[in-house]
């Protein structure tokens, strides 16, 4: 049993380990800092910061001319998150940023965390390309299973960036790692998305494609999106339907709960509206791709 004196003791004591665990928070919050900022520096466009940076990457054991991947996790709010705080909420992205971490350190990778908002980024280094292979899967799923078990109600995407050679080329990846989380919105239910998984949306995910994209969608399917905003229809329906049966129309009506010629005339009414022939492979291929566009630009 505790007496009085014992009891006296362990407060006194509690205080000094309270000291000590604000001491090692303080040093950790001044040591992210110093990486946000590095990281910061490094994905700028600014050449003179990135200069900087590189400068500085030996202090993080980073060699220059080694290989570079970045993995971007984004956390979002769950309903169960959203009577809290914004300072409780931004404990949970600590908590979530201190796994990861602890994660990276038990792979003896040589990386560098830096959070900002509600993005947590880790920039590994790596001796090869197939090195990147042979880990990134591995390391990427032990992130989940952290998160799954340590941080209550956490939902996030893990998104991988593709392997570049240079340190300056690091900014690259995370522009990967971004659009491989920004696809897990619209055409991939995955937690883990490895942007060199994406196929052909890589292509559909740049940038300086969007204004091609949106004149591409708008001269082949947006005529019949219109139809059926007016007539209250399901042509789009029924097209993406026709795609993933293989043009099967017996399948189709079978999917759709409809008589076959009612999917037949859909058939007919969809070649009429947007002027192209679904025999045709071009045709085709046209219309399946503007389905894909509509997806992903979310129109």
């Amino acid at each position: 049993d505790l007496n009085h004196y014992d009891a006296l003791y362990l407060e006194t004591t509690s205080s000094i380990v309270a000291l000590e665990f604000l001491k090692r928070i303080s040093v950790q919050e001044v040591e992210n800092k110093y990486k946000a900022e590095f990281f910061e520096d490094l994905i700028s466009f600014d050449e003179k910061r990135k200069l900087k940076a590189i400068d500085r990457a030996n202090y993080y054991r980073f060699d220059k001319d080694a290989f570079f991947s970045i993995f971007t996790i984004r956390l979002s709010k769950t309903e169960a998150m959203n009577n809290l705080s914004d300072e409780e909420y931004n404990q949970v992205i600590t908590k979530a940023m201190y796994m990861v971490d602890m994660v990276c350190k038990e792979e003896g990778r040589v990386y560098i965390i830096a959070s900002k908002g509600k993005k947590i980024n880790v920039l590994f280094m790596w001796k090869s390309i197939e090195d990147h292979r042979k880990f990134a899967t591995r390391i990427s799923n032990s992130i989940k299973e952290s998160l799954d078990q340590k941080v209550a109600n956490s939902q996030y995407r893990v998104g991988i960036g593709r392997v570049y050679k240079g340190i300056d080329q690091v900014y690259k990846s995370l522009k990967d790692a971004e659009k491989a989380v920004e696809a897990a919105k619209t055409y991939v239910n995955q937690q883990i998305i490895d942007f060199d998984t994406l196929g052909i949306y890589k292509i559909f995910c740049q940038d300086h494609l969007k204004d091609e994209l949106l004149n591409f969608y708008k001269s082949t399917l947006e005529p019949l999106v219109l139809y059926d905003r007016k007539r209250d229809t399901e042509l789009v329906k029924s097209l993406t339907i026709y795609f993933e049966t293989n043009g099967n129309l017996k399948r189709m009506s079978e999917m759709l709960f409809t008589h076959y010629n009612t999917v037949l005339y859909r058939i007919n009414r969809i070649q009429e509206i947007t002027g192209k022939d679904l025999e045709n492979e071009g045709d085709r291929y046209g219309l399946q791709t503007a389905l894909k566009i509509m997806k992903i630009l979310d129109l």
